[in-house]
């Protein structure tokens, strides 16, 4: 996903992107060209802006500065596949974006996340993104909705997680309440990103990329601890 933005080294790279073209290009080569005119010069009327691109092994899902769902093949052909109601907004300093975040369970399934009216709705949808059916205000009767979200991840098997400054959330597959998960010695400023690998595996990354480490977990996303320390340059 190539953007055309005005960031720098002082101000995060991914600041100040005002337009975003999806790209494609084999392994062996460096000869990128765009998968086609509909996802080419994705804007949202001149403002800075930023979108997100998920994939599975066949297909992909981009969400566009408008809010605007386009999936397709890998190796191109995209297409509108329909409209979230969800604008990523600028993007955060590590370039994911501030207001809007999508998660794939399949290559049918997909979720997305944003503020609806002032209140965090995730919604989800079983036909590739045509039809969306919101998750009710009951998913977060166990713990307060979380605001400052800064990523969201879904397993093969259906469970969601996201984090925030405070920590991270999860829905268990099945489930009908978010519950915040047990992170062991959180970090300061909670984290930046979670993914899963795995119906129990995940990775999760600390907001403050000084402490040089990632928390994972193995029991679906319910309790995570520091187990990786990264050496800078190695």
């Amino acid at each position: 996903l190539w953007a055309t933005c005005s960031g720098g080294a002082s101000t995060g790279f991914a600041a100040d992107c005002t337009s975003y073209t999806l790209m494609t290009t084999t392994a062996s080569s460096d000869n990128w060209t765009p998968v086609g005119s509909a996802t080419t010069g994705l804007s949202y009327g001149g403002a800075a802006t930023s979108a997100v691109l998920a994939l599975t092994s066949a297909t992909g899902y981009l969400l566009g500065p408008d809010g605007t769902l386009y999936s397709g093949p890998l190796h191109g052909g995209w297409q509108k596949a329909g409209a979230t109601g969800c604008l990523p907004g600028a993007a955060q300093s590590n370039g994911l974006p501030a207001g809007a975040f999508l998660a794939l369970v399949n290559s049918g399934t997909v979720d997305v996340a944003c503020d609806v009216a002032g209140a965090f709705q995730v919604s989800a949808s079983s036909n590739g993104g045509s039809a969306w059916i919101p998750q009710p205000l009951t998913v977060w009767s166990a713990v307060t909705a979380p605001s400052g979200v800064t990523s969201l991840t879904a397993t093969p098997g259906g469970t969601l997680a996201l984090t925030t400054a405070s920590g991270i959330y999860v829905l268990p597959a099945g489930a009908v309440q978010w519950k915040q998960a047990s992170v062991a010695s959180a970090p300061d400023g909670g984290f930046s990103y979670v993914g899963m690998t795995t119906n129990d595996q995940g990775v999760a990354l600390a907001a403050n990329a000084s402490l040089h480490e990632i928390w994972m977990t193995f029991d679906g996303g319910q309790a995570w601890a520091a187990r990786t320390t990264i050496t800078p340059g190695n």
